[in-house]
């Protein structure tokens, strides 16, 4: 009867209502500001950013060194114009086999 209709169409309408408050509820603590950045925060950030860009420098030595090994001879590790090719002496490669 009128009971059963009642709460099939209500439901509903009443799940919509909540979550249309629920939104709006977390949408303001969104548009409320959580705490001011103090001078402090931005120090913990630069000195976290230049121990980053050390550990960078670092990194980037390590890998010129790696560089000039290569470029040094280390086995297995020769440039590409030295490799051997199919073709004739001087010629560069193109992939094909004869």
């Amino acid at each position: 009867g009128r009971g059963f209709g009642a709460l099939v169409w209500g439901l509903p309408v009443a799940a919509a209502v909540v979550a249309v408050g629920a939104l709006v509820a977390r949408f303001r603590e969104y548009g409320s500001p959580v705490a001011a950045v103090t001078a402090a925060d931005r120090d913990l950030v630069a000195d976290a950013l230049d121990r980053r860009a050390a550990a960078d420098d670092a990194d980037a030595d390590v890998a010129d060194v790696d560089d000039e090994a290569e470029v040094d001879g280390v086995e297995g590790t020769e440039p590409d114009h030295e490799r051997p090719t199919d073709g004739e002496p001087g010629e560069p490669d193109d992939g094909r086999r004869p």
